[in-house]
């Protein structure tokens, strides 16, 4: 095998639409370079200056495009710095769902270990840890990457130069934002010459993907290697001693013994389905064809990522090495097939401490109108995490009552907290509570998840933008929409902390009468 690596960089944004997206008005591009279009792009340069030329009928052309011979990996996410491609995270890997954003979390395999056999070790709530759909394994622990995606909003019309109701309509596109690299790999069988290939890509602009007229699509190739017999898509780790952990580093399409497309890893395989766990997802894949001007024919695939639990009796590790080095099902030329034998065994392993950097310099030709758009797209980015995190906090489980004074003394906080929105001064709720007199014994004892409610109140009262970043999570990552970071204006943190106040409560309230079993009012300052 010979292997011809390049790094792409964006320099427009990049769309690749996915089929099944949702969204009948928009357009959302893969995470990645797709095979098949880094294929179309070279076959293009092949049949410059003879449009005429039938590539099926040329033996070379099928060679270095058709038959499989020659394979054009899916460009995905690259680490500059390490010089590393990164590969689709496994849809085997979990953590326990409270510790989702904990940076020291573990991240547990069950293709290796199954949760039902960790006895004391089990996860209570399993969920796929966030941070990306990418990852780079180094020193043997995940780091968790996402490419960064660029929203446009576009007009459509049926008469040019008019913009009105039946006549136009709106569009978004989701398009990888330019900037970022992502690396390509080419292999061929030993038999086929690259040396054309490899001219094609050094120092070469390509337009790639969907609306390449429109401001789309363009890359820059750059870093072109030589063609290399030793390259690896990944390193192994050591062999199980009774499975095989297979993963899929693209999608993989399969068609059964009937001639149907199948989501069975085990006709691939060509072993009994018994003798295969899955940790699998599938999607709906298509393609688009420029001879024809046409799509191609849509079809399910199983999803990058998956990973099957294989018993090394039902099929040897010889076979399954050649299906690594040539991929499996169909379209493998295009990137589709690609899998990994035991590239990650370990039961259990800790996160990597540490981001990649991936996100482009958007900001840099931002200027007058588009960068206000930019700061106000941010600034609302802020306020729907602010009110994701206060709709926690109000909840009704959210926090746990004891010893509370009357309603009537609660409801009394409620009030002065709505004057301090209204007057945007959190003194009025401190000078509230500084104020009680003879009501003051009934806040005695009165706790909120085993603190003090009086102190909470006053607390809460307090400005502190620091403190309040780090009650809402915000502290040291507030929302950026090209590179323009969100503000936290004065105004902000009084709404929500004196919101926070009237909805804590407002919970108090209900748990007090429920306490009553009325809704009498009682007490007094």
């Amino acid at each position: 095998m010979k292997a011809i690596t390049f790094v792409l960089t964006l320099e427009e944004p990049f769309l690749a639409t996915q089929v099944n997206n949702n969204e009948p008005n928009s357009g959302i591009s893969y995470p990645f370079v797709p095979g098949s279009m880094i294929r179309g792009a070279l076959i293009r340069k092949y049949l410059s200056g003879r449009p005429a030329h039938d590539l099926a009928a040329d033996d070379n052309g099928r060679a270095l495009f058709l038959n499989g011979t020659v394979r054009y990996l899916n460009a995905y996410l690259y680490d500059a710095t390490r010089k590393q491609r990164l590969l689709p995270k496994p849809l085997s890997w979990f953590v326990e769902k409270s510790k989702l954003d904990d940076e020291d979390m573990a991240i547990a395999d069950f293709a290796v270990k199954l949760n039902r056999d960790r006895g004391k070790e089990a996860l209570d709530n399993p969920k796929a840890p966030g941070g990306g759909t990418f990852v780079e394994m180094i020193s043997a622990e995940p780091l968790l990457a996402e490419p960064v995606y660029h929203v446009t909003v576009h007009n459509t019309t049926d008469e040019p130069g008019k913009k009105k109701e039946g006549v136009s309509q709106m569009y978004r596109y989701e398009a990888l934002a330019p900037g970022q690299q992502f690396q390509g790999v080419i292999l061929a069988d030993d038999v086929v010459n690259l040396t054309d290939i490899h001219h094609w890509l050094k120092d070469a602009s390509l337009a790639l993907g969907g609306s390449s007229t429109g401001g789309y699509g363009l890359v820059t190739v750059s870093d072109v290697s030589e063609p290399d017999a030793n390259w690896q898509e990944y390193e192994a780790e050591s062999a199980i001693d009774e499975v095989h952990i297979l993963t899929c580093l693209s999608d993989v399409i399969v068609r059964g013994d009937g001639g149907q497309v199948t989501a069975a890893m085990a006709d691939a395989l060509g072993i009994d389905p018994e003798h295969l766990k899955g940790f699998q997802e599938v999607r709906v894949v298509g393609g688009f064809n420029q001879k024809w001007g046409l799509p191609l024919c849509q079809s399910w695939a199983i999803k990058a990522g998956s990973v099957f639990r294989i018993k090394k009796s039902a099929i040897s590790e010889s076979v399954l090495k050649t299906m690594v080095a040539t991929g499996v099902g169909e379209r493998i030329a295009e990137g589709f097939g690609r899998i990994a034998l035991n590239w990650h065994t370990k039961s259990e392993r800790p996160r990597y401490k540490g981001d990649l950097e991936v996100e482009p310099d958007l900001a840099k030709d931002i200027t007058g109108y588009g960068l206000e758009l930019a700061q106000l797209m941010a600034n609302r980015r802020l306020r729907q995490l602010l009110e994701t995190k206060l709709a926690k906090f109000v909840s009704q489980k959210g926090h746990k009552f004891k010893g509370l004074p009357s309603a009537t003394q609660l409801s009394r906080v409620r009030l002065a907290a709505r004057h301090a929105l209204a007057q945007q001064n959190l003194e009025i709720i401190k000078a509230h509570m500084d104020s009680l007199k003879g009501s003051r014994s009934q806040w005695q004892g009165a706790k909120v998840d085993n603190g003090d409610l009086f102190e909470w109140i006053k607390t809460q009262s307090n400005f502190n933008e620091e403190q309040f970043q780090t009650l809402f999570g915000i502290k040291g990552s507030l929302p950026e929409v090209a590179r323009v970071e969100a503000t936290l204006p004065k105004e902000l943190v009084v709404e929500f902390r004196a919101r926070l106040i009237d909805g804590v409560m407002k919970l108090a309230v209900e748990q007090k009468k429920a306490e009553n079993g009325t809704g009498s009012r009682e007490g007094g300052r």
